[in-house]
């Protein structure tokens, strides 16, 4: 127990804070002064007071919680004025550094298929859309030009396809000569 730990010992104490967490939540980035509650969520930051719980060898009238201790500085401050500083400096067990099981299919998570929702969200969005850009070009969007506004008003009723007796042909290639 220090009452007045050194930047040393609040540096390698929250360093160790830091690296349980990115074992929890490894695509996070933390720093000494990051908010837990910002950077995990509910069930993450529960994980990693449990392991700090381990960590400290759970001392009696130690109870860290994101409430009072919200980064991993004040964490370590506070751990250091109340844990022997040679459980804190020893080496992290490996257990602590694993990653954090997978909660069961009946719970309610963030993830989709071990994806972050966000993330499968807009996949099915942006396959959506390339699938209506390319049914587009398939059906709607042809090489050929349209035909122009005369033309498509001249319909199948036109002079030039009413027959012999206008001096057509048939197919309506010949207009009559007037």
């Amino acid at each position: 127990m220090t009452s007045n730990p050194s930047e040393e010992q609040l540096d390698l104490v929250s360093g160790r804070i830091i690296e349980i967490a990115q074992a929890i939540c490894p695509y996070v980035a933390l720093e000494a002064e990051t908010y837990f509650d910002a950077a995990l969520d509910e069930d993450m930051c529960a994980e990693l007071f449990k392991r700090v719980i381990v960590y400290i060898e759970n001392p009696e009238g130690v109870e860290p919680n994101v409430e009072d201790h919200p980064s991993a500085r004040r964490l370590a401050r506070y751990l250091l004025e109340t844990v022997e500083y040679d459980i804190l400096a020893a080496p992290l067990n490996p257990k602590l550094l694993k990653d954090m099981p997978l909660p069961s299919a009946g719970a309610s998570s963030g993830l989709v298929m071990g994806y972050p929702r966000n993330v499968v969200v807009a996949l099915a969005v942006a396959a959506v859309l390339l699938l209506c850009i390319l049914a587009f070009f398939l059906l709607g969007g042809s090489a050929a030009p349209s035909p122009s506004v005369p033309e498509a008003a001249a319909g199948k009723h036109s002079r030039a396809s009413l027959g012999k007796g206008f001096g057509g042909k048939r197919n309506g290639s010949r207009l009559p000569s007037l």
